[in-house]
C-alpha cells in the first residue's frame, strides 16, 4: 500500500483548513496509507478528521511556531522563539533600509529549522498543503513532494522576496495551484517552474456542508425581518477580505432607501477597524459581527445574498460553500475572480470599490428574477472537484 504524508500547520477555523478536511475526508484510505501531521493540535476543525488517517503526535517544537513568541521565550523551545524574532528583526530591516517586504512567516520557518525534528516514517508522496513549504522539504523523507499554492500572487500584501523563496519552490517536484488563476500569477513571478505547476482545485464535501447547513437553529442570531434583505460574508478580518468597507456599502444602500442587514462571520486583527468604521458610518445595527463560528454554513443558509467583498483572493472556499448552497453570490472583480465563478451564471461579479459592490447587492435585490437564477445555476452544478483526487494518485502511483 503506497504511503502519503500531508503536513499542515493546524485546523482552526479558515477557508484553506476547510479545503485541507475535505480533501482528507475525500482520499481513499483503503487503497492508501494516509498520515497528516500538523504543528499544532489546537484547531477547532481537529474533530474532522476521518478516524482512518493516521495523525502522528504533536511535538512542542513544531506547536512553538503557532504559539505567541512571548510564551515560547521562557520554555524548553526558547531557541525557535529567538529563530523567529531575529526573522522579524531582519524582515523589519529590509523593510526600512530596502523599502523591501519579504514573508515574514517564510523567514521564521527558515531559520527555526535547524531546532525542528524530522517527520517519522518514510513515504511514496509528501503534500506540503500550507505554506511554508521547508519542513517537507528538509524534515520528510519522501519519493516525490508537492507544495500547495493557494494565494494570489499579483497581491501579496507580505511582498514576494524573489531570491529568498525560489530555493523552497524550486526544490519541490510538483506545486499544486488550487486555480488557473493563482496558477498564472504564481507564474509572473516564477515563470521557469511553469511544467512543475498543476491545477488541483480545492475539494469540497457538499453533503457535509448541506449537512452542517441544516444542524443548528441560529434564528434569534440572524432573525428573518419582512422587508429586510440579508446579507453574509465569511472570513478573516484581515486586509485580503476588505470587511472593513462593508459599513460605507451599508450607509449606501440605507441612502438608496434599500433595508438590508449584513452579517459577518470571523475573526483576526482587523475587527478594530471594522468596529470603528461602523460607528463612523452610523450602521451599528445594520452591520453585526456575530464572531468565529467553527459552523458557519446555517449562517449562509439563512442569508438572501452572499458577498465576498475581498481585495483579493486565491480560490475563495467560502464562495464555494455559498453556492453549495444555492445562494446568489456577489464577488468584486479581483485578479482571479473570473476563475472563482462564472459571471452571470452562477454568480454576479462588480467593480471592486464601495460604490462597486453596493451597485451589485442592488442589482441584485431588485431583480429577484437574476437572484433566482443565480441561485438555479450554482445547484445545477456539481463543486465537489472529486475529479481532483485523480491527480493526486497519479503522482503517488507513478513508480
Amino acid at each position: 500500500m503506497k504511503k502519503i504524508l500531508i503536513t499542515a500547520s493546524g485546523l482552526g477555523v479558515g477557508g484553506v483548513e476547510r479545503s485541507l478536511l475535505g480533501l482528507l475526508q475525500a482520499l481513499d484510505c483503503d487503497k492508501y496509507d494516509i498520515t497528516l501531521h500538523l504543528w499544532s493540535h489546537d484547531g477547532e476543525l481537529m474533530d474532522g478528521i476521518p478516524q482512518d488517517i493516521r495523525l502522528l503526535p504533536e511535538d512542542n517544537r513544531y506547536a512553538a511556531l503557532e504559539r505567541p513568541i512571548k510564551d515560547v521565550l521562557f520554555s524548553s523551545t526558547f531557541p525557535i522563539a529567538l529563530a523567529r524574532l531575529l526573522a522579524k528583526f531582519i524582515t523589519w530591516a529590509k523593510l526600512l533600509i530596502f523599502e523591501k517586504k519579504s514573508f515574514l512567516l517564510l523567514r521564521s520557518m527558515r531559520y527555526s529549522l535547524p531546532f525542528l525534528p524530522s517527520i517519522e516514517g518514510e513515504y511514496d508522496l509528501g503534500i506540503s498543503f500550507l505554506t511554508p513549504h521547508d519542513p517537507m522539504l528538509k524534515k520528510v523523507r519522501a519519493k516525490t513532494k508537492i507544495g500547495w499554492i493557494h494565494t494570489d500572487y499579483s497581491t501579496m500584501e507580505c511582498g514576494v522576496d524573489h531570491s529568498f523563496e525560489a530555493p523552497t519552490w524550486g526544490a519541490l517536484d510538483h506545486i499544486a495551484a488550487v486555480s488557473d488563476g493563482v496558477r498564472s500569477t504564481f507564474l509572473k513571478v516564477f515563470p521557469d517552474l511553469e511544467e512543475r505547476v498543476k491545477i488541483i482545485e480545492n475539494i469540497i464535501s457538499p453533503e457535509l456542508i448541506r449537512q452542517q447547513a441544516s444542524s443548528q437553529v441560529i434564528s434569534e442570531e440572524m432573525p428573518i425581518t419582512s422587508g429586510e434583505i440579508s446579507v453574509c460574508s465569511v472570513g478573516r478580518f484581515c486586509y485580503a477580505k476588505n470587511f472593513e468597507s462593508i459599513p460605507a456599502v451599508v450607509q449606501l444602500l440605507g441612502k438608496r432607501g434599500l433595508v438590508v442587514k449584513w452579517y459577518l462571520i470571523g475573526f483576526g486583527k482587523g475587527e478594530a477597524l471594522i468596529r470603528e468604521k461602523i460607528k463612523d458610518h452610523n450602521v451599528e445595527n445594520k452591520v453585526i459581527i456575530l464572531g468565529k463560528k467553527t459552523n458557519p454554513y446555517p449562517y449562509i443558509k439563512a442569508c438572501d445574498i452572499y458577498v465576498q467583498p475581498s481585495r483579493y483572493e486565491g480560490k475563495a472556499v467560502t464562495v464555494r460553500e455559498a453556492q453549495i448552497l444555492s445562494k446568489p453570490v456577489l464577488i468584486p472583480n479581483f485578479p482571479t475572480a473570473k476563475s472563482q465563478l462564472e459571471d452571470g451564471v452562477d454568480g454576479l461579479i462588480c467593480p471592486l470599490n464601495t460604490e462597486g459592490i453596493a451597485e451589485g447587492i442592488i442589482t441584485l435585490i431588485k431583480d429577484t428574477q437574476l437572484r433566482s437564477q443565480l441561485a438555479k445555476g450554482a445547484s445545477s452544478r456539481d463543486y465537489s472537484n472529486r475529479s481532483e483526487l485523480k491527480k493526486i494518485y497519479q503522482l503517488v502511483d507513478l513508480d
